[in-house]
């Protein structure tokens, strides 16, 4: 791309650390005309990069759910619980940034999606709002049974990448289901 020169010659020289170098990716640059095969290569890949942050953070926040259930029922001393709760800390961490991930590749997704006009992506992927992001089973402060929604991050085709988790992810989904209706 003939336009990263100008864009490398307004970084800061000083960086001679190759980890600290900005990658200047189509996406990063506004503005310019670039290779539509390079477009392409960038969105396919934002894409899966989208897709693997979402899968993140749909296993983190089982886990995280699994992780307070058995505190509840099993854990009745106070070093197990300060244990527990570093875990379920642990797991925050990684849902917030699993999060972050998937945030930041949508916004670059939506930036390249008026050069390149792939838009069907955005009906299976959406912004992620702090409302989407809770686990399939947790009780929505306030809500009854029949008032639940259940957050589109769980209907995403590819979530559950193996067998056991799509079994397991489909069995939580009809109990939610009915669980709203009820």
């Amino acid at each position: 791309m003939p336009s990263v020169s100008v864009v490398r010659k307004g970084l800061n020289p000083t960086t001679n650390r190759p980890n600290k170098y900005p990658l200047c990716l189509p996406s990063t640059i506004t503005g310019s005309t670039c290779d539509p095969t390079l477009l392409e290569y960038e969105w396919k890949l934002r894409f899966a990069q989208a897709h693997d942050a979402l899968h993140s953070l749909c296993q983190a926040l089982c886990y995280h759910s699994y992780l307070l259930k058995f505190k509840d029922r099993n854990l009745t001393d106070q070093g197990a619980n300060t244990h527990a709760h570093a875990a379920v800390k642990g797991i925050t961490a990684k849902i917030d940034a699993a999060s972050a991930r998937y945030n930041a590749t949508c916004m670059a997704l939506m930036a390249l999606t008026p050069t390149f006009k792939p838009s069907a992506w955005q009906l299976s992927l959406q912004v992620l709002n702090p409302d989407n992001i809770h686990s399939m089973t947790d009780l929505l402060e306030g809500d009854t049974e029949g008032r639940r929604k259940f957050s589109w991050i769980w209907k995403v085709h590819g979530v559950a990448k193996d067998d056991s988790n799509r079994a397991g992810s489909l069995d939580a989904m009809r109990i939610e289901w009915c669980k709203a209706r009820a």
